[in-house]
């Protein structure tokens, strides 16, 4: 048996002199980019009810929240996410558009924990209230600058599209096999999904050819010139547009900007862009963020909004590490 005198569980993290000093600038450095562009910090609660989770499809599995309960014998949970509290604290606000950072931690339990924790320390922005381009845009230049400030290099920034992902599962009737197959990166099981599709004639020749090339459609500029071969329909060249005149505008702002076609969304609430962020030395994105246009109208308002989150634990041991290879 274990002597837990002198351990911590596994689900715990600790941080050390020398992490806790990089982590501190970086927030300090994030917080100076976050102020300049007018976002607003907020501090959030701890926890939620639990039936918020439940009733409302998120992504976010309940077996995976620490629930308690409380005196009331209601249940509670410890905080899984920042978007959807501050979702529910904009639709109650008079403001049109709302710009707000947090600093905090999020709990999420896992299911292995190589690598992976289920104590997380994080910063992000919500934007609420732009329509969808200068949203996305703006993200996106909050991103850039961001980074900046970090002395990481080998980053690679990926962009992705949750209304491509939705609406090409719509047209192939997709029952839930193609999240699986693109998160799995599974050439075999793509063909033998294409080949029943094809035999069902749910698709023609030309959306199976692309289907066989999404998981490999990642990349830069050529991946919009591939992808337009295969496409005919307008909701998908749309989505797909849209994240062709963001790559373009934004290529020379960061160091590898690369787009993926096959990235599948996070959360279920993700309506439009996704964006994640990737080092050499990390399996995990540690930048990740997405936009989410209807998730507001569950707290009672319709607004437009995108967020992005900086997995700030993961960021601070990179950039430990690049400092002690240098």
């Amino acid at each position: 048996m274990e002597n837990y005198k002198f351990v911590l569980p596994e689900e715990a993290q600790e941080a050390v002199k020398g992490h806790v000093k990089t982590l501190r600038k970086m927030e300090a450095d994030l917080r100076v980019v976050f102020e300049n562009l007018n976002y607003d910090e907020v501090m959030l609660p701890t926890f939620e009810y639990t039936d918020l989770y439940r009733e409302i499809s998120t992504g976010i599995q309940v077996d995976r929240l620490f629930q308690f309960f409380n005196k009331d014998g209601k249940a509670i949970s410890l905080r899984a996410d920042f978007t959807f509290p501050l979702a529910r604290y904009h639709a109650h606000v008079a403001q049109m558009v709302g710009r707000y950072c947090y600093f905090g931690k999020v709990y999420r339990k896992q299911l292995s924990h190589k690598g992976r924790q289920s104590e997380i320390y994080q910063a992000g922005i919500e934007l609420m209230g732009l329509d969808e381009t200068a949203g996305d845009q703006e993200c996106l230049t909050v991103l850039a600058q961001s980074l900046k400030t970090m002395t990481l290099s080998h980053v690679q920034i990926e962009l992705g599209s949750a209304a491509f992902f939705s609406r090409l599962k719509e047209l192939i009737k997709d029952d839930g096999q193609l999240k699986e197959i693109l998160d799995f990166r599974d050439m075999s099981a793509m063909e033998l999904f294409v080949e029943k599709k094809l035999k069902a004639l749910v698709i023609d020749q030309k959306m199976a050819d692309f289907l066989n090339q999404l998981i490999i459609l990642t990349g830069r500029q050529e991946v919009f010139t591939q992808a337009k071969k295969y496409l005919e329909d307008e909701a998908l060249l749309n989505a797909l547009s849209h994240l062709e005149n963001l790559y373009f505008t934004f290529k020379d702002q960061f160091e590898d900007l690369t787009v993926d076609l096959a990235m599948v969304p996070k959360f279920k609430y993700y309506t439009g862009l996704m964006i994640k962020g990737y080092h050499l030395e990390a399996a995990e994105a540690f930048i990740s963020g997405g936009r989410y246009d209807q998730l507001l109208q569950v707290f009672g308002r319709k607004s437009r909004a995108i967020g992005l989150s900086y997995h700030l634990d993961m960021l601070s041991e990179l950039a430990d590490k690049e400092k002690q290879n240098d």
